[in-house]
């Protein structure tokens, strides 16, 4: 490799160094590109052409995943959701695939890497866990809820892109009385695919049965 980026180089000037080189070649074995071939002969040949509308620095961060299912999916998603490189990035690196694969069965699964992420019921928009690495916290910072959600507001675009596709930011600490008996939910938010309201009460430490009771009240 080194021989041949000398030689190139010398030949044919700027953009083969080393590094370019085994990039060409990373992306040629992941999507490798094959002529045309006549009709008899493609037949049983699954083709892999360079994805549309992704640019070199998408298909190079791809290209570096091992699993084909997830190098799938997020292909597929980085064309739905029109991804910025750097956003791509943070998905692969918080694992964005495996998360949803954990809720699915193996069909689910290979659907998902096929199609991207579909949201047509509820469980399609749970992920475990969910990763606020945007917040910038130390390890063995201690956080109130309060402080979480004003945090969660102040970096309001990354949360949301974190969540997931189709939510719409409505109210934080929005009030609803029924009879006499005032609740709060901390963070509202409407799902435009679902066509629903997604109530989110924000705790510090490990769900309890009572805290359920807190928004069931108001379904």
């Amino acid at each position: 490799m080194e021989h041949l980026s000398a030689d190139l180089t010398k030949k044919f000037g700027k953009g083969f160094s080393l590094r370019n080189l085994r990039n060409f070649r990373l992306l040629y074995q992941t999507f490798p590109i094959r002529q045309a071939l006549p009709a008899e002969l493609g037949q049983n040949i699954n083709l892999q052409t360079l994805p549309a509308n992704l640019s070199l620095t998408h298909l190079l961060l791809i290209s570096r995943i091992q699993e084909h299912l997830a190098r799938q999916f997020y292909v597929k998603q980085c064309q739905l959701e029109r991804w910025s490189t750097r956003e791509l990035e943070r998905q692969i690196n918080s694992m964005f695939f495996e998360r949803i694969a954990l809720s699915k069965d193996k069909r689910g699964v290979l659907e998902m890497a096929r199609r991207g992420q579909r949201v047509s019921k509820p469980e399609d928009l749970l992920k475990d866990p969910y990763v606020f690495e945007f917040l910038n916290l130390p390890e063995d910072y201690r956080l109130s809820e309060t402080e979480l959600e004003q945090r969660l507001i102040d970096h309001l675009q990354h949360f949301l892109l974190e969540i997931g596709r189709g939510f719409c930011f409505v109210s934080r600490q929005k009030r609803i009385t029924i009879g006499i008996d005032h609740f709060y939910i901390d963070l509202v938010f409407y799902h435009r695919i679902l066509r629903c309201y997604v109530l989110i009460d924000l705790k510090m430490e490990a769900f309890k049965t009572a805290d359920a009771g807190q928004i069931h009240p108001v379904r």
